[in-house]
């Protein structure tokens, strides 16, 4: 394997070194720096949070921390963004997009300059969580993951339809079940379940959904729960319909996992093959490209000899005449 891509123009070269990782050795060194700086910018961006250490460490070293991170990746994205054969396509590429959002609030912060309160700086500076998802360029995991629910599509689709269909109807039966009825407390008309005198945690079918949506997953926080027979019933009934919902369709996302792992071990496997195949296609090319020169070559030297000789086999026959024109004129002298 060579240290960068051989083939192709100087723009090539730079696109590729920069692109694609498994082109070679400093390529693939480049790709570990700029995943230990999203490991740097990650942590950084995790710990400015705590006040005790963002107020020991001092506000230089977060602005240096943050500044040295956002140069090496706009030097990264602009360097690709500049020596892509189609820009529009780079600029569209969902994981451009994220290399884009993730140096985006940097450059929006220092020209605008968003007060410290902003709610739209504290959005600004979320995003920069979005560098966390770059990894995905230099991870196979994440890579697996991304095109796992790629394939998954239709299977999520249908998973939402489901859940969608469930959450409506079970939070329409435990809304009935445990609205509770009216009664007076301090002289506010409340709708309180039997034995409280607290207003019900299920005031609405929209109040329901959050209810409905974690015990169909299983997930039970047990912050809201059913007091009634009638919600209890309806409770064990949505916990066992959740479970069959989420089932079938996380078995399928399973299927298609399993199988893009082994689609990616099948990969790594022929990979020193595909390096070795494509080293010597680009030798054969270089090869095919030199003989079609010297084809050329030889083709203009076939023309020129052509030329030649008609030039000789002209200057050849104007010697002849001339020679037999002189001997008719010294006979005619004769």
């Amino acid at each position: 394997m060579t240290c960068c891509p051989q083939s192709g123009t100087f723009r090539q070269r730079i696109f590729n070194f920069f692109d694609n990782p498994a082109s070679g050795h400093l390529p693939r060194a480049f790709a570990m720096w700029i995943m230990t700086l999203i490991l740097y910018s990650t942590v950084i961006f995790v710990l400015e949070t705590v006040r005790d250490i963002k107020t020991s460490m001092g506000a230089t070293f977060w602005n240096f921390s943050e500044i040295f991170c956002v140069v090496w990746f706009s030097f990264e994205y602009f360097t690709r963004l500049l020596t892509t054969e189609n820009r529009w396509k780079f600029l569209r590429q969902p994981m451009n997009i994220i290399d884009l959002l993730a140096i985006a609030p940097f450059y929006l912060d220092a020209v605008f300059n968003f007060g410290g309160s902003s709610t739209f700086l504290r959005v600004l500076r979320l995003m920069r969580m979005f560098r966390i998802f770059k990894m995905g360029k230099y991870s196979a995991g994440m890579q697996m993951l991304a095109n796992t629910m790629a394939k998954s599509f239709d299977t999520l689709m249908l998973l939402s339809v489901y859940l969608g269909i469930a959450l409506v109807v079970f939070s329409a039966m435990i809304y009935f079940a445990e609205c509770g009825d009216p009664i007076e407390v301090h002289g506010e008309i409340i709708y309180a379940r039997p034995g409280q005198d607290y207003p019900s945690p299920y005031s609405s079918i929209p109040a329901s959904f959050w209810w409905c949506l974690v015990t169909m997953t299983t997930v039970g926080y047990g912050d809201v729960f059913p007091t009634t027979p009638a919600g209890k019933v309806i409770g064990c009934v949505t916990m066992l319909c959740g479970i069959m919902v989420l089932a079938l369709p996380i078995n399928v996302i399973g299927g298609n996992f399993i199988g893009e792992y082994t689609l990616n071990q099948k990969k790594e496997e022929i990979a020193p093959v595909e390096v070795i195949f494509h080293t010597e296609r680009e030798r054969a090319d270089f090869f095919e490209a030199r003989c079609v020169e010297l084809s050329a070559a030889i083709d203009v030297m076939k023309d020129g000899l052509e030329a030649a000789t008609e030039a000789l086999a002209k200057i050849e026959n104007q010697r002849k005449d001339q020679e037999l024109a002189d001997t008719r004129r010294n006979k005619s002298h004769e």
